[in-house]
């Protein structure tokens, strides 16, 4: 539960009126711990959305695993889905960093062919990326993690370091309610290729 949705539900109410009991007790019996148990209340309330936060931010994502790549290679990487509820649809945008670049090979999962997901790209050039996952028909991809797709990654002679950016990144439940998910940051360095058992294609 997101903490929005905590906050909606009354439990803070509850919470809120276990903190009343608590602020009418300490003035009639025990006044010297009132602020420490207002201190408490609050600090269990800020952990309790700190908490929920996290937890919401860690388990509903997209995101490509962190990697290392040969300068020069190319290497297919799977985009992955991580989502708490059925997901029916889901776009998002991908930003590669100077020295990456691909070559518009964007493909489905087996997973999402099997459902019969239609991918939409827009491309501008060759480091930004807009997808879009979407099913004709109520299909939805069941919460989980897995593939949703492939993309083909290749490195500059010259590269370093760098990064695949993803933000902007949406989805809609099968009642057709919306889902955020947040930017999350792939690091890439140069080196020996870490992808297996993913496709490389040296050139």
């Amino acid at each position: 539960m997101k903490l929005s949705e905590w906050l909606k539900s009354g439990q803070k109410n509850k919470l809120m009126n276990l903190a009343s009991e608590e602020n009418a007790m300490n003035h009639l019996f025990r006044p010297t711990l009132h602020a420490q148990s207002i201190a408490n209340i609050k600090q269990l309330l800020l952990l309790l959305g700190l908490l929920i936060t996290i937890d919401a931010q860690a388990s509903d994502q997209v995101w490509i695993e962190d990697f290392a790549i040969e300068p020069g290679a190319v290497v297919t990487v799977p985009i992955r889905l991580s989502n708490n509820v059925p997901t029916r649809g889901i776009q998002f945008k991908m930003t590669l960093s100077p020295g990456l670049s691909w070559d518009k090979s964007l493909r489905k999962s087996e997973r999402s062919d099997t459902l019969g997901m239609n991918l939409v790209c827009n491309t501008r050039g060759d480091s930004v990326m807009m997808v879009i996952l979407y099913p004709l028909g109520p299909i939805c991809y069941e919460a989980g993690k897995g593939e949703i797709g492939y993309v083909n990654i290749r490195a500059s002679q010259e590269f370093t370091k760098g990064s695949i950016h993803f933000s902007n990144c949406y989805g809609s439940t099968i009642d057709n309610k919306n889902i955020n998910f947040p930017s999350t940051t792939t690091q890439v360095i140069a080196g020996g290729t870490t992808v297996p058992p993913w496709i490389i294609d040296n050139k």
